[in-house]
């Protein structure tokens, strides 16, 4: 824990959002952490957040935000933490009399870590000083603060939402995001964010989600000193970094959020995502999304750009599908599957040979979503319980996320008589009951266009004829229309006419529906970004 020093002099204790021992024994671990470090891929442990109660003396003046003059707060803060060393005993020991446990607490700090130990005293525990103070969303951004005015007497009071508010958005999506990147490890440089975050943006707004908030963390891939980069204008970086697509958009649809940070051990070179560690900058962001702006819409997710959540069957909005569900409903899961780019939709570099790499970029009269129209399955698919979906939710509901996974739920932390008293099944070994896999037939399915990067073309003419391990081929070669198994095909017909093997189904629902409707959105917004082209 922290002690949280205002201005005023006055000090106050930080307190957890939610209760992490608690959720460790719920879902069936010995340990919240564990000496040895076993505990790194214990996923509701990646974000520990915490929160700092405001002195009743200041809490008006934050509301209002009178502490903030030309975007600059002249309200700072200082985190001093407590130097108690890591608890590695069971999560019940420490066990909160709400939660009922069947023994007092069992922790002894003296027999935890000795009757010599002793914490440091305040002033040699290090701090974090000089953390300013930001305003609440509603008065930092336009279409909140405009919402609010519609709703409140008085519009520079961020009011609390109660259940019975009425938000201002139906659903949003938050993402993270950056120019340029290199992929884990450093192995490569992908450096189509700007393309993509367009045509992902514009996409999304066109299937009905209301608001987009982009955590742009190109800053973390340029040197700087203070936070600027190196050599460069405040202009020259607003070009290199994401703003300049996200300038493309009102704010009403758009807010650009700079994000530079780099934290643990981001890209490690030779480290490939062995520790979740890896993208501890993308957690924060999506945590700092969903405290922030979540309470402001009714469900929200967090998309990465190369990420499209199509609506299928008669469907042509997302919240649509998101009304028809039932009310029962709070998280609505989609399967997560690397599409292949199709070839002929790629930029193939002249005198290319069969044993040549080459880089995978689409046409430039291509969007990036009908190159990667192309799934190992059908729809419906037929696989099941594959890692890593992506899922919006209920943003009253979810109380913490992990990208993938709803970690933490307004049920799971309930304790046995209130899960009872609630009318509720009580089992120890907590499951979701009110999570819904998207019919993927008829309700909507996620396209996930990650980019492929030349290594992967390697060996491709002759990978990509090999019938006996279609896997080996990172290209697309999609079954004709109308074709939705490999049942009954003979050999021949599971080749095209260049030799080369059928190994996906483009989605007609994309091609025939969607895309003339992007292409045509995407012309109407005038894009004038340097070193980008439509």
């Amino acid at each position: 824990r922290f002690i949280c020093v205002f201005p005023s002099g006055e000090e106050t204790l930080s307190t957890f959002n939610v209760d992490y021992d608690y959720h460790t024994w719920r879902k069936g671990y010995h340990a919240t952490f564990t000496e040895e470090g076993y505990d790194n891929h214990i996923i509701w442990n990646s974000q520990l957040l915490f929160s700092c109660p405001v002195p009743l003396s200041l809490q008006n003046t934050i509301r209002n935000g009178e502490h903030v003059i030309n975007d600059v707060s002249n309200l700072h803060m200082t985190l001093v933490p407590i130097r108690t060393p890591p608890r590695f005993g069971y999560p019940i020991s420490f066990m909160q009399p709400r939660f009922e446990p069947k023994s007092p607490a069992s922790f002894i700090p003296e027999k935890e870590w000795g009757e010599t130990h002793l914490i440091p005293k305040v002033k040699d525990s290090g701090r974090w000083e000089n953390l300013p103070i930001c305003l609440p969303p509603r008065l930092q951004h336009p279409a909140i603060a405009e919402a609010e005015s519609t709703t409140n007497s008085n519009n520079m009071v961020a009011k609390p939402i109660t259940n019975n508010s009425k938000k201002q958005y139906d659903l949003i999506m938050c993402t993270w995001a950056a120019s340029s990147f290199k992929t884990r490890g450093d192995d490569a440089k992908i450096s189509d964010g700007k393309r993509r975050l367009f045509e992902w943006l514009t996409f999304h707004l066109l299937s009905g989600v209301d608001h987009i908030y982009i955590y742009d963390n190109t800053g973390a891939f340029v040197n700087t000193t203070d936070g600027t980069p190196e050599g460069m204008s405040q202009e020259e970086f607003n070009d290199l970094s994401l703003k300049s697509i996200t300038d493309q958009f009102p704010a009403s649809e758009v807010t650009h959020i700079y994000w530079p940070c780099k934290i643990c051990n981001n890209n490690r070179h030779g480290h490939k995502g062995d520790n979740h560690g890896e993208r501890s900058s993308q957690y924060a962001a999506e945590s700092s999304c969903r405290l922030r702006y979540g309470p402001h819409s009714e469900w929200m997710g967090f998309i990465d750009t190369d990420e499209y959540l199509v609506p299928t069957g008669k469907y042509e909005n997302m919240k649509d599908v998101l009304n028809d569900l039932d009310k029962k409903t709070n998280i609505l899961r989609f399967r997560s599957n690397r599409a292949r780019p199709r070839f002929d939709l790629l930029e193939i570099p002249e005198n290319l040979g069969p044993q040549k790499e080459f880089d995978i970029v689409a046409k430039a009269d291509k969007t990036i979503m009908q190159t990667y129209n192309c799934d190992d399955e059908p729809k419906p698919p037929k696989l099941e319980g594959v890692p890593q979906p992506k899922e919006l939710y209920r943003s009253d509901y979810v109380l913490l996320h992990y990208l993938h996974y709803s970690t933490i739920t307004v049920h799971s932390a309930m304790s046995k008589s209130e899960i009872n008293a609630a009318g509720l099944h009580w089992r120890q070994m907590y499951k979701e009951a009110t999570l819904v896999n998207s019919d993927e037939a008829e309700q909507a399915f996620m396209l996930h266009s990650k980019s492929r990067v030349k290594r992967n073309t390697k060996d491709w003419h002759k990978q990509c004829r090999n019938l006996r391990y279609k896997q080996g081929c990172w290209l697309g070669f999609p079954f004709p229309k109308g074709v939705l198994s490999e049942e009954g095909l003979t050999q021949k017909d599971k080749l095209e006419e260049r030799g080369f093997v059928y190994n996906c189904y483009a989605s007609e629902k994309i091609d025939d529906f969607w895309i003339p409707r992007l292409e045509e959105a995407m012309t109407r917004r005038k894009v004038t970004t340097k070193g980008f082209v439509t």
